[in-house]
């Protein structure tokens, strides 16, 4: 893949923006620049909510409104996070503006995906990952603020709740 410009919408928690965080550290981690105008990006990243009903909606309107942006330079929508997590069943036969399909803990499949899609192919690398390992993060907060994920999932399964099913079991992560 020759050199592309990244751009990335990040929707929903503070540990989907840790995610989304370590996908553009393996991007700068591979020398590829990294846009804040969504206009000049020629890959798209939406890295996805899927908490709530409106989070989905948001997310999905997210994917369509970044469509648009493909009459300019944009080439590939990459869909990652908590959404195609838990709802890649529904998710890649529906939604054909995407691209490439990416859960929590693909951000190592991320090139490989791409590969794929400029070779033709619409990609689900959902679950391809080598888990959640810490991997160098492009920090998108101010300066001063940093977040900092000392764990993941939940063990308990409420009625209610997507925690589990999304993000699995607990697990905390070493010093």
């Amino acid at each position: 893949m020759t050199q592309k410009v990244f751009g990335m919408i990040s929707l929903g928690c503070d540990k989907n923006r840790v995610d989304g965080e370590r996908l553009l550290g393996e991007i700068k981690r591979r020398g590829y620049p990294i846009t804040d105008d969504i206009g000049k990006a020629q890959i798209l990243i939406v890295n996805t909510c899927a908490f709530l009903n409106a989070a989905r909606k948001e997310a999905i309107e997210t994917v369509l409104e970044g469509n648009g942006y493909r009459s300019g330079v944009l080439e590939k929508i990459v869909v990652s996070g908590c959404l195609p997590q838990k709802f890649i069943g529904e998710l890649f036969p529906e939604l054909t503006e995407a691209d490439v399909f990416l859960g929590i803990n693909d951000a190592d499949k991320l090139f490989d995906a791409l590969e794929r899609a400029y070779a033709g192919e619409r990609v689900n690398a959902v679950g391809d990952g080598e888990g959640d390992a810490p991997v160098a993060r492009v920090i998108t907060t101010m300066p001063h603020v940093k977040y900092l994920k000392i764990s993941d999932g939940c063990s308990n399964h409420c009625t209610y709740c997507l925690i589990p099913k999304i993000r699995r079991k607990y697990r905390s992560y070493p010093m």
